[in-house]
């Protein structure tokens, strides 16, 4: 009954080739960062190492996020796509030459900022294969196939680090970036706007830098999703940097216990994923954001009450299971509120209202762990993060006040937007 639910999504040998292409470069991705991750670690052992790995990628995505929302909506969106694979092909194809932490931390700059651009094509591209009608179930799959990339990277990249050369290990995530250029060279997507890239070209202006978040400031759905995110990012940011300190210096596991946890978490995201396509029908939006995110907060905060891995593991399975449900519910919603001539600016706009917030909690969080431990820094976000859940309806009322919807001229749109969900 599940499968006969996706089968839809996957009828055209088209969708089944972009499905292909989006899973391998995200696996790639996600070597990557866990390959970096655990070589940093094991070489500075510091908190404040992991959190700086991981603020330069939310650096890169407040920076360039509007930017490469403007390039997503006005420049062919396939050939961003396969511009960022072949350079991140190249980038990670140095990292065999330069081990030096300075020069990871810079080359992992410049893949940030390859995926800052990455991120929102590769969402954007979803709308140029599928009908409307189908989004959410496109939205399900792809972020079944997301989850299985965190679930390949964790599992592949401690396979590869415990039995490999790190040579070998590059050049097998190099072939990652390399396959899904090739599953993705010969397709055709519609086009993602009304009027040609040309012209999009000729009409830039510094408006287009604010568009997208103008857009979800002044729109009562979109303005509650970022309301949710920003108490995410402000208590729960620290946790990616995190998971490697818990599990080596709480739980005193090792790479391979690192590898197992990352792997479950995301594992769990994947199930997450796809029940959220097989519920679609059975529950209410709002059942599903306020559920699932209250349920995720729940389960994290328990992760300090036992040091035991396998308890771990159920506890973190759990959180990102109803995690991605929520979750699923937010991006499909957040397709169907927001018109194609604007999706790239306002898929990559978020970042930058969002990831600030996240920053400042990761170089908040991450040196406090150094000193009491990330057990008790999980204990204290994870609830506060439960308690501010309800406060999401109440702000992006208040804030309505103050943000009045755009006319059509300030969004270069040719038909107004609606709410497709109340969920205040």
């Amino acid at each position: 009954m599940l499968i006969a639910q996706f089968k839809k999504v996957f009828e055209q040998t088209s969708y089944l080739r972009y499905w292909l292409a989006y899973t391998l470069s995200a696996i790639g991705f996600e070597l990557i960062q866990f390959v970096l991750m655990v070589v940093l670690f094991d070489s500075m052992k510091t908190a404040l190492s992991m959190g700086t790995f991981t603020a330069i990628f939310m650096f890169c995505l407040v920076m360039f996020g509007p930017i490469a929302g403007i390039c997503v909506d006005r420049w062919e969106r396939k050939k961003i796509f396969i511009a960022c694979n072949v350079l991140l092909a190249i980038l990670i194809f140095t990292l065999k030459y330069l081990h030096e932490a300075f020069w990871l931390y810079l080359l992992w700059f410049f893949a940030s900022l390859l995926l800052t651009f990455l991120r929102p094509v590769r969402v954007a591209l979803i709308t140029n294969l599928f009908p409307k009608e189908d989004y959410f179930k496109a939205n399900s799959s792809f972020m079944i196939s997301l989850n299985l990339s965190k679930i390949g990277g964790p599992l592949i990249g401690g396979f590869l680090i415990l039995s490999l050369p790190m040579e070998w290990v590059f050049n097998i995530i190099v072939s990652f970036f390399c396959l899904s250029l090739i599953s993705v060279s010969t397709l055709h997507f519609q086009s993602s706007s009304l009027e040609s890239f040309d012209q999009g070209r000729a009409n830039l202006n510094w408006r287009d830098f604010i568009t997208g978040i103008s857009f979800i400031l002044s729109h009562k759905g979109l303005r509650f999703y970022i309301i949710i995110g920003f108490f995410w990012r402000l208590f729960l940011a620290s946790q990616l940097p995190l998971f490697i300190v818990y599990i080596k210096n709480y739980l005193g596991g090792s790479t391979r216990e690192y590898s197992l946890f990352m792997t479950i978490l995301a594992l769990g995201g994947a199930i997450g994923s796809f029940l959220a396509g097989s519920i679609e029908n059975l529950c209410s939006r709002k059942m599903m954001v306020y559920g699932g995110l209250g349920a995720s907060y729940l389960f994290f905060a328990l992760l300090p009450i036992s040091k035991n891995f396998i308890f771990a593991l159920m506890l973190i399975s759990l959180s990102n299971l109803f995690f991605y449900i929520a979750h699923v519910a937010i991006h499909s919603d957040i397709q169907q509120i927001t018109p194609n001539e604007i999706r790239g600016k306002v898929f990559a706009s978020s970042p930058t209202l969002l990831i600030p917030i996240g920053i400042f909690s990761i170089f908040i969080a991450t040196p406090l762990a150094d000193r009491v431990g990330a057990e008790w820094i999980f204990l204290f976000s994870g609830l506060m993060a439960l308690a501010t859940l309800p406060w999401g309806g109440y702000l992006s009322e208040a804030f309505g006040k103050v943000f009045q919807p755009l006319p059509k001229e300030r969004t270069g749109l040719r038909r107004s937007s609606n709410d497709s969900f109340n969920l205040m």
